[in-house]
């Protein structure tokens, strides 16, 4: 592949992925843009759930297989050079296209704070989170995550260096700030339904285990930094919180079934 044609492949996956992320983002916030995420329930509430669960496992496999070392080495001999990393994010982003065409609403509400103070403070969080998320992935290196500047340094006839540990702000707190934003926003929500419920535990579940994955390939790669990093820094929760988290998640439950149960 032409180093130019190259840099234009890179640029239409990361242009694709953006748009799919920006659609997921307004489908969590059910902000209906396209004409297929508003839809009723079609099917028995049984096999709804069945189409949910197996459109987020299908995602989790491909988000998660192919983003691991082995993986990609394959990848990167079978593609041109520079392009592994773009090709991988354009099937997360059509993956993640699929999950929002095809996922099936259910009726059950849990609770509903919309027009309330409460709604508006999760509301207000959601996209507070979001912009943290976007924040933390230039912290890094947000366009050698996107794949953008592996095709550019291939553009230049550059190789790409060796990985170099660093850890900016964000990262000073927690080991993982994406993914701690992953969890919050799919929870920060001021109407939680059944559909929404399974999609938020299966992240976060979701988020756990691709943290065990990731953690081992970090071990790999910067060997005794990264575990001196990982026994000062948590992995998702700042240590100044850390101890506060469950009773406090117990509280909102309580309040958050109380308070649904008088409505």
């Amino acid at each position: 592949m032409k180093n130019y044609l190259l840099l234009i492949y890179a640029i239409v996956c990361y242009v694709t992925c953006i748009v799919a992320i920006s659609c997921y983002a307004f489908f969590l916030a059910d902000i209906n843009l396209l004409p297929f995420t508003e839809k009723d329930m079609n099917f028995s509430m049984g096999f709804s759930m069945l189409i949910n669960l197996s459109l987020i496992v299908l995602f989790a496999l491909q988000h998660s297989l192919m983003a691991r070392k082995s993986f990609k080495s394959q990848l990167k001999r079978m593609l041109p050079k520079g392009s592994s990393q773009s090709t991988y994010i354009l099937f997360s982003a059509v993956f993640l296209v699929v999950l929002i065409a095809h996922w099936e609403p259910l009726t059950i509400t849990l609770f509903d704070f919309r027009e309330t103070f409460l709604g508006t403070i999760f509301k207000s969080l959601y996209f507070f989170t979001w912009l943290m998320l976007i924040l933390a992935s230039f912290q890094i290196d947000h366009f050698q995550l996107f794949g953008l500047k592996q095709a550019w340094l291939k553009f230049q006839n550059k190789t790409e260096g060796r990985a170099i540990f660093r850890v900016p702000l964000f990262y000073q707190l927690v080991r993982h700030p994406i993914y701690l934003c992953t969890i919050i926003i799919h929870w920060m929500t001021p109407v939680m339904t059944a559909d929404r419920l399974i999609l938020a535990v299966a992240v976060t579940i979701y988020v756990y285990i691709e943290i065990i994955f990731e953690e081992e390939e970090l071990v790999d790669t910067f060997g005794r930094k990264y575990l001196d990093y990982s026994n000062d820094v948590p992995p998702l929760y700042p240590k100044q919180i850390k101890n506060v988290i469950l009773p406090v998640a117990v509280l909102v439950l309580i309040f958050f079934i109380t308070t649904s149960t008088r409505q």
